[in-house]
């Protein structure tokens, strides 16, 4: 459970303490000005705990981390298409690999899908680019629990041209 606590600092204005040292999940401590920051900050911290969510290390990992910690694992090594993957993923990592997990959205993944089609690549391709980054999204939510959702799984593929006979 948070604590908070009332703290005077040394030019004798008040500050508010949340404290969270709770076992099995990471310590906590956070300081505020204003005592309603700290109760909205402490019934946060409070619900993520609850709903297993304080577990997760936001912002810490980067996709560049995820593309990497994926490409070494056992089941990408099985893959056939594991050198087509590594430079799609390539791609991914040039474009947003420095941005944390968290800050990648659904509309920023649809506009670098859109300079792909604008560039020239078909919907076939595009939808592999878009398959290789939200396997690695799942592998960052499931195996790493690094973030808690796949913003890949809110963008719709594209069509596909016909097979070939």
């Amino acid at each position: 459970m948070a604590v908070l606590v009332k703290r005077r600092r040394s030019d004798d204005s008040i500050a508010y303490r949340i404290q969270d040292r709770t076992t099995g999940y990471p310590s906590l401590s956070e300081t505020f000005t204003t005592l309603k920051a700290a109760r909205e900050y402490k019934l946060k911290v409070e619900y993520e705990r609850e709903a297993g969510l304080a577990g997760l290390r936001r912002g810490r990992h980067r996709l560049g981390d995820a593309v990497h910690d994926f490409t070494e694992t056992a089941e990408f090594a099985k893959r056939k298409s594991g050198a087509t993957t590594r430079r799609q993923l390539g791609w991914w990592s040039d474009r947003i690999g420095q941005l944390p997990l968290a800050k990648i959205t659904p509309d920023l993944i649809a506009d670098h899908l859109h300079a792909l089609e604008v560039g020239g690549c078909s919907g076939s391709t595009v939808n592999r680019y878009r398959s290789a980054l939200s396997r690695v999204f799942r592998y960052a939510v499931n195996t790493r629990r690094w973030t808690n959702h796949n913003p890949c799984s809110m963008i719709e593929r594209r069509p596909e041209g016909r097979r070939r006979e």
